[in-house]
């Protein structure tokens, strides 16, 4: 996995003006991306298969996966795609101090994927010898569903990047500054109505560079259910009707977006937004009618 780091860069130091003199005194950036990056994945996957058991078909998997790595930056959000320069880093002296829970990683993560064919109507357990009209309106229809439940990202907490007390010179090098980390962030703040604990932030790190670690804030999780009701209508020996009607998240269950992540802001830990990725955002429906020959 690729790491961007500026050759250019001096050690850090809180004594303003750095004393430590650039490597190469006639040049600004001079990045350098290299493939010093690591990852470590493990998980534990199970997973329940029924094939058409009594008018059941279902997939059932959940994985429990803990994904640490480096190649983040100082305050990754989601996978890094490879591009020709990847995330600068505020710290180049002290790479392993970005290693942490991968955002794009969940720890739990279920799904279930289900066809259920209702015992009645014609040819089936119920109502096996109904007439034409009945068999039409209550035989031969079947519900779907895809489920998806998981816990939220791994989120860094960051500062302003004017705070600088290791002269990292942050806002030249497109980096974050973590701040110092003295209580638990974790616990929730009901009185500002943050997910997480500002008081558990010291915003000014007390030395060069802040200790906070990457990926210590867990976001909200999602919980979506999408379901479908489908029925097939025979016209002639070879022409048939389908009826489907299909609709994501139908119970509405609000999933909310990570909150801003700046301990330095008015919104740190503040939900303002909702998901929309996975099927989680508002319910939609919609019918169709599809015909087979």
């Amino acid at each position: 996995m690729s790491q961007t780091v500026d050759l250019n860069q001096v050690e850090p130091s809180d004594d303003s003006p750095n004393p430590n003199p650039k490597p190469y005194d006639n040049w600004g950036r001079i990045l350098s991306t290299t493939n010093s990056g690591h990852v470590s994945y493990d998980a534990l996957q199970s997973e329940l298969n029924i094939r058409s058991r009594n008018g059941l078909t279902m997939q059932a998997s959940h994985v429990w996966a803990k994904n640490l790595g480096d190649v983040g930056g100082d305050a990754p959000t989601l996978f890094n795609p490879e591009v020709i320069y990847g995330t600068p880093v505020a710290n180049r002296f002290d790479l392993v101090a970005n290693r942490g829970n991968m955002a794009g990683t969940r720890r739990n993560r279920f799904l279930l994927s289900a066809v259920y064919d209702l015992p009645v109507g014609r040819n089936r357990k119920f109502m096996a010898h109904a007439n034409r009209a009945a068999d039409l309106i209550l035989g031969q229809w079947s519900i779907s569903t895809v489920s998806l439940w998981q816990t939220g990202p791994y989120l860094t907490p960051t500062t302003s990047s004017s705070y600088d007390p290791g002269n990292l010179n942050l806002s030249y090098r497109g980096a974050f500054q973590r701040p110092d980390c003295i209580g638990n962030p974790n616990l929730g703040n009901p009185g500002t109505g943050s997910l997480f604990n500002l008081g558990a932030f010291r915003p000014i790190p007390a030395g060069p560079v802040g200790n906070c670690g990457v990926g210590i804030l867990e976001g909200p999780g999602t919980s979506t259910i999408a379901a479908g009701l489908s029925k097939s209508f025979s016209l002639t020996e070879r022409v048939r009707l389908r009826f489907e009607g299909t609709f994501t998240n139908i119970l509405n269950h609000p999933n909310f977006a990570p909150p801003p992540t700046n301990v330095t802001s008015s919104s740190f830990g503040i939900v303002q937004s909702t998901q929309s990725a996975e099927n989680s955002g508002n319910r939609t429906g919609q019918l169709s009618l599809r015909l087979d020959f």
